[in-house]
């Protein structure tokens, strides 16, 4: 299946309109001492657009997740938070394509179209989120946003077992994930 940078970054990073493909997501969980976990959700794409350079990447959501309670008062729902995010060329790529990715991404960036409507918008989920759009890109390639004011979902845990979880988000989306064999 083919996307968007844009629709698979929720508007995230420049440029919006090029076409990608997911080749694998992965869902990392880690514990943290206050009883969060983090949960960081990659995804490594590749450029399927004639426009761009075959690019290789990482999209990458850092998020945390702490245990709660559905509407019936059970415990199989994780409350969700999603704090920041990062676009960055694939390990390995070389010098030439990397200097293409740099070009690609710089001039996105800069000739970004500013229209009255996505000012407005970037502003209020700035107040309310504390999200900071990604600005620029750094010398290894990577682009970031971060959201210091996050807000709250949920997922409701339908099933689990070793090796498959099944869930609900809050708006509906019905995930199944797996669990690779080690």
């Amino acid at each position: 299946t083919e996307w968007t940078l844009g629709a698979l970054s929720f508007g995230m990073f420049e440029p919006k309109d090029m076409k990608v493909r997911i080749e694998k997501t992965t869902q990392k969980v880690a514990p943290n001492e206050d009883g969060t976990r983090n949960w960081d959700i990659s995804s490594h794409i590749s450029c399927v657009d004639e426009r761009y350079p075959s690019f290789k990447a990482d999209i990458t959501t850092n998020g945390k997740i702490r245990p709660g309670k559905d509407k019936d008062g059970t415990n199989r729902r994780l409350e969700v938070w999603f704090t920041q995010g990062s676009l960055t060329p694939a390990a390995g790529m070389s010098a030439d394509v990397k200097s293409d990715w740099l070009r690609t991404f710089r001039t996105a960036l800069k000739e970004k179209k500013w229209t009255v409507g996505g000012m407005l918008k970037d502003g209020m989920m700035r107040l309310m989120m504390g999200l900071r759009v990604p600005e620029s890109v750094d010398d290894d390639g990577t682009v970031t946003f971060q959201m210091n004011k996050p807000p709250h979902g949920y997922t409701d845990i339908l099933y689990i077992d070793d090796m498959l979880r099944v869930t609900k988000g809050n708006r509906g989306s019905i995930v199944a994930v797996t669990r690779e064999s080690r």
